[in-house]
């Protein structure tokens, strides 16, 4: 031939059952890209150029997939690499993220878009950003807003949340759970107990973590032993990868932590008794303590 081809696709169907190592170019994957007729030669052309994106053709190709895919899932995978390579200093690619965020007509990327907005960039036109995200009809879209939210002021996003616990969708309801593990208190339990029905075999081990986070920064009795009847239940009656996992955070979250609570105090009283301090509160509440680590140890025993 007069030169060489733009394109050589070996086994352009994906029908060879071997393991091909066919190495090529940065331009014949971009070729490949635009001529290969199949979803895997666009895949296997993304994988190599986000692999290059200091490179400055792979870059702007890459974000061109991402803004021109015909299919939302590669769109997706494409703002995903953009994300993770981004250094919060690329003014483009923050106009870049916040116009997928506006206008793409997939949900989960508009998702990803928001996620890589919340993780490498800040600004107020992003708390606004995050503000309309929560009012979506969207889970994907509700739970990366509510997240990136609860970093730049989490007091908005616990008033937010209040307003999202009735949905059902997991991965928002994992995401208010979040954020109450980190910044909720007693009177937020109630989600818990509710939203544990929503979820299934593996996904309470995840979710059961998280609800033994929240109840140990709780302070009401009664919330920690409805917690740890809750996970009691769970343990009796999941499977057993589950049933190890509700034990576990039973112990560490509530057991352990009014062990450690009950220690404190007592050290504490002793030592004002020294300075002969009035002790009358402190006893008060190690009374109180010692009440409700008795009968956590006492729920923890029954389904051990």
């Amino acid at each position: 031939v007069a030169s060489n081809p733009g394109l050589v696709n070996f086994d352009g169907e994906r029908q060879l059952l071997a393991k091909v190592n066919y190495e090529k170019t940065k331009e014949e994957f971009m070729s490949q890209y635009t001529n290969a007729g199949l979803w895997e030669d666009r895949s296997d052309a993304l994988a190599y150029l986000g692999r290059k994106l200091d490179d400055t053709d792979s870059y702007e190709f890459v974000k061109k997939i991402a803004k021109n895919d015909k299919w939302a899932g590669l769109r997706q995978d494409a703002v995903l690499i953009l994300g993770d390579f981004a250094k919060g200093t690329e003014a483009d690619l923050r106009v870049f993220f916040i116009d997928i965020a506006n206008s793409d007509a997939s949900t989960k990327e508009k998702a990803e878009a928001i996620h890589a907005l919340s993780v490498k960039f800040k600004g107020d036109d992003l708390i606004a950003l995050s503000e309309k995200g929560l009012s979506e009809q969207s889970y994907a879209i509700n739970a990366e807003s509510l997240e990136a939210m609860t970093k730049v002021n989490p007091t908005i996003a616990l008033q937010k949340a209040k307003a999202l616990e009735n949905e059902t969708g997991k991965k928002l309801l994992y995401a208010i759970a979040d954020l109450y593990s980190n910044h909720g208190s007693d009177e937020n339990a109630p989600f818990f107990v509710k939203a544990r029905t929503q979820f299934n075999g593996f996904e309470l081990l995840g979710f059961g973590s998280i609800y033994g986070k929240f109840l140990k920064r709780c302070n009401k009795p009664e919330t920690a032993i409805d917690g740890a009847n809750d996970l009691a239940k769970m343990a009796s009656t999941g499977g057993k990868y589950v049933r190890y996992g509700a034990l576990r955070v039973l112990k560490t979250s509530l057991v352990e932590n009014y062990e450690s609570r009950e220690s404190k105090l007592k050290s504490s009283i002793e030592a004002a008794k020294k300075e002969n301090k009035d002790v009358t509160a402190m006893n008060a509440e190690l009374k109180t303590v010692s009440e409700t680590r008795a009968k956590l140890t006492e729920i923890y025993n029954s389904v051990k």
